[in-house]
């Protein structure tokens, strides 16, 4: 064989590598789907919960930046049908609808954390 070879391990890697996205946690209220997804940001299933998102918007026909929380609200029925056009099999459809749940629940953990901080504060 005339093949190079080379070994694994032995040169140090030279090679400047970005850091990470930086994770700005606001201690307001979320009003808007960005914001949440902003304090959501160390969030394992952050990938899952913006392409949820993306669907959601395309659903309502809004942009990323204008998608309010409280428009999430209620759009099970719609958003079902939605999916259903887009030919989404049952359990991907099932999944989308529970982490758009997700987003929902984890709004109103991060406002009642707010209320929270904000009574806290005035003591």
């Amino acid at each position: 064989m005339n093949a190079p070879t080379s070994t694994i391990g032995n040169q140090i890697d030279a090679s400047l590598h970005s850091s990470s996205q930086s994770c700005n946690i606001s201690h307001a209220k979320p009003r808007t789907v960005q914001d949440l997804l902003t304090a959501l940001c160390d969030d394992k299933q952050l990938p899952m919960l913006r392409t949820t998102v993306g669907h959601i918007c395309d659903c309502l026909n809004i942009p990323f930046d204008q998608l309010t929380i409280d428009a999430m609200d209620g759009l099970a029925p719609r958003f079902t049908t939605y999916l259903q056009g887009r030919h989404h099999k049952p359990n991907a459809i099932r999944s989308y609808r529970n982490f758009a749940r997700l987003l929902l629940r984890k709004a109103k953990e991060l406002a009642q954390l707010s209320q929270l901080r904000t009574i806290l504060s005035e003591i």
